[in-house]
């Protein structure tokens, strides 16, 4: 079943796809964000849902969820590219929501999702964990 990733911000969905585009990878923003993920997200965010070929799974090894996640954090490709594109939107925006979630599990999102907060330092050092909901990444 596939991941997808969702983020969130308080700035203009195009500056959001301009930090994607400019990242170095083939990502899509087209796909309709799910209503019970949006429901999630801060009412002030722009949410964009990321994915490439369809899905956000190999996005997602670059940001811990999968056993290779170690490995393809540091290797250039789809996963590296989205560690550096939730960077900049940190360091440029001062904070982002991350939702990753698997196709399975979108009807019983609005059930609620732990949350928690994290630094960017923490967070390109850990990455999610698998039990994680959705994630505010902030600058300091």
């Amino acid at each position: 079943m596939c991941n997808f990733a969702l983020i969130g911000a308080v700035a203009p969905r195009e500056k959001l796809r301009e930090v994607l585009e400019n990242a170095g990878n083939d990502f899509d923003t087209d796909r309709v964000p799910d209503a019970a993920a949006l429901a999630l997200f801060p009412a002030l965010n722009e949410v964009v849902c990321v994915t490439s070929g369809g899905c956000s799974c190999a996005l997602l090894e670059g940001v811990g969820l999968s056993t290779r996640a170690r490995n393809e954090a540091h290797a250039a490709g789809p996963g590296y590219a989205f560690r550096r594109a939730l960077a900049e939107m940190v360091l440029r925006f001062g904070e982002v929501q991350l939702l990753a979630f698997s196709a399975a599990r979108a009807p019983t999102l609005a059930t609620g999702l732990p949350e928690r907060s994290t630094t960017l330092g923490n967070f390109l050092r850990f990455g999610l964990q698998s039990h994680d909901g959705l994630v505010r990444i902030v600058a300091g």
